[in-house]
C-alpha cells in the first residue's frame, strides 16, 4: 500500500482514521497522521488503478443518498427514499466515517444516526415530514443490525462502494 499524504496543522484531538483503528488493534505504533502531522489524502492500492479517498460526513451524504434502492430497505419508495435507511445508513456511515451509532424514538420505532467526533450526522432525517427531538441514547452495531438485514447492509455498502 502507498500512502499519499499532505501537511495538515494538527489542533486538538486528532480524529482517528479507520486506518488508524486497524493500526491499534494490531498493536502497531500510534498512526502517522498525528506524530507526523499529516492526513492521507489517498490510499493506493498495489495494482489499483484509482485511489481510494477518504470522506467527510458532507461527502459521504451527498453520495449516500444516490446508493438508496429496494435492495438496502424494503420501504424504499423514489418519493421518500432515505425511507427505512435510517439503521443500513448509519453502519455504513460508520465504516466509513468512524464515530458511534445513536438511536432516538421516533413514533413507534427507533430511529438510527450516528454521532461522529461529538457531532450528530443523520443522513436519512429527510424522511421525516418533522423535524426530529434527538435523545442521543447509546447504541451499537449489533442494535442497528436487529433493524436490517444482513443482505441490506451488504446491498447498501456494495452500492457505495461503486460511487467513491
Amino acid at each position: 500500500m502507498l500512502w499519499v499524504m499532505r501537511p495538515r496543522a494538527v489542533a486538538g484531538r486528532h480524529r482517528t482514521c479507520r486506518f488508524c483503528r486497524l493500526a491499534r488493534q494490531q498493536r502497531t505504533p500510534d498512526c502517522v497522521h498525528s506524530i507526523a502531522g499529516v492526513r492521507p489524502i489517498a490510499v493506493i492500492k498495489r495494482g489499483c488503478q484509482a485511489p481510494v479517498m477518504f470522506l467527510g460526513p458532507a461527502e459521504f451524504g451527498r453520495l449516500i443518498g444516490g446508493c438508496w434502492s429496494t435492495d438496502s430497505a424494503s420501504t424504499y419508495s423514489p418519493a421518500n427514499p432515505a425511507c427505512g435507511q435510517c439503521s443500513v445508513t448509519a453502519l455504513v456511515a460508520q465504516d466509513h466515517l468512524g464515530g458511534a451509532i445513536a438511536k432516538t424514538r421516533v413514533g413507534d420505532a427507533w430511529h438510527f444516526y450516528n454521532l461522529i467526533d461529538g457531532e450528530r450526522f443523520d443522513f436519512t432525517a429527510s424522511q421525516f415530514e418533522r423535524p426530529i427531538v434527538y435523545d442521543d441514547t447509546p447504541s451499537g452495531r449489533d442494535d442497528a443490525l436487529t433493524d436490517t438485514t444482513q443482505k441490506q447492509y451488504a446491498a447498501l455498502t456494495e452500492a457505495f462502494r461503486k460511487v467513491r
